[in-house]
């Protein structure tokens, strides 16, 4: 296989900045065939993608295709399950774009086809595929920290998408809530971190500033227990005036390492004493939120057409998101029922 032939299903704008514009920049990627129940963003997709793609009416025509070899699914997750689904059966190698679905059931019902089907099932949850989250995970790996025993994410920032009124994304019933619609991307990275499945959450927080989105939390301190011991913290905020800075860290028994996404450096520390070494990792291109493109968008896409190619399991698949919509479902009743939650996967 040269090029793997990619069928889109939902060119929204996250669709056009974060997978049209990143697949136009992969030689042995091609979009062949696409669909969009709206005119004006198919519209806009088809000028960036250009060529001839074919346009098709429903979602199943896309799919159907015989030179079709994987689809991209980007649409609001509770119109994931049949259209994924459908797609595996048919033959096709799936990407679905995060959440994989608004409730633990549709999620379960998506793995098991996948693993039924043995299709590449990968989720868009892009930081693992960032050289800031693989280098922290390689110094982790590399026991230079020793065991871990506390990770963390931080993300402060006044970021709008998550509370635009009359949209799916402000639902609960329709995104599982902002904690799985965002959330994924934390509670996954810290999930990955911890090497453990996650067991309990305990939450603190709710909505302080955007009250115009009264049932989407702008705030939370939350406390998740995984099941080797490892604790981890998500600390957030949609209401602070600096930036988009995304930060996360974990502490072992021997040290200690931490990340800066938008300045693209890399900390470790030794306990015994406390010398510092940094890293500050080259740009990397496709990126949308930093400038450097320390995000994984356009890694995730490289690395999806490489599972396809190789038969190598993605690092976001299935499972893996499950687990963090599994954390983000939890996290959304201990805040709202102000309880700690036993977390079901």
């Amino acid at each position: 296989m040269e090029k793997v032939m990619f069928g889109i299903v939902g060119t929204g704008v996250w669709c056009q900045n974060a997978h049209i514009t990143n697949l136009k920049l992969l030689p042995d990627a091609q979009i062949t065939a696409v669909h969009n129940r709206g005119e004006e963003n198919l519209k806009k997709a088809l000028s960036m993608i250009g060529g001839n793609p074919r346009v098709f009416k429903t979602s199943s025509e896309v799919y159907e295709q015989p030179d079709v070899d994987a689809v991209i699914v980007c649409l609001p997750p509770h119109l994931n399950r049949d259209i994924v689904i459908s797609a595996l059966r048919k033959g096709k190698h799936v990407f679905c774009e995060k959440p994989l679905s608004n409730t633990l059931e549709d999620c379960r019902e998506i793995v098991k086809e996948a693993q039924r089907t043995r299709q590449v099932l990968q989720i868009g949850i892009q930081m693992p595929y960032s050289l800031l989250f693989g280098k922290v995970k390689e110094i982790i790996e590399g026991g230079d920290i020793g065991n871990p025993q506390m990770c963390w994410f931080r993300s402060f920032s006044a970021v709008g998408w998550a509370y635009r009124k009359g949209t799916w994304v402000t639902e609960p019933d329709l995104s599982g809530g902002v904690m799985n619609s965002w959330g994924v991307h934390p509670f996954c990275a810290l999930n990955l971190l911890a090497g453990s499945k996650p067991k309990k959450v305990v939450g603190v927080g709710g909505v302080k500033v955007r009250k115009d989105t009264p049932e989407n939390i702008d705030s939370a301190w939350i406390i998740i227990t995984y099941e080797n011991g490892v604790t981890a913290c998500l600390e957030y905020c949609r209401f602070s005036p600096f930036g988009n800075e995304w930060q996360l860290g974990v502490i072992g028994d021997k040290g200690k390492v931490e990340a800066l996404f938008e300045s693209r450096i890399v900390k470790q520390y030794g306990i015994v004493d406390s010398t510092e070494t940094r890293y500050i990792l080259p740009p990397q291109t496709g990126g949308l939120y930093t400038p450097g493109g320390g995000d994984g968008c356009k890694q995730q896409l490289e690395a999806f057409i490489r599972c396809i190619k190789t038969g190598e399991k993605p690092k976001v698949d299935g499972n893996v998101a499950l687990e963090a919509t599994a954390v983000a479902l939890a996290t959304e009743r201990s805040i709202k029922e102000d309880r700690p939650v036993e977390i079901e996967i």
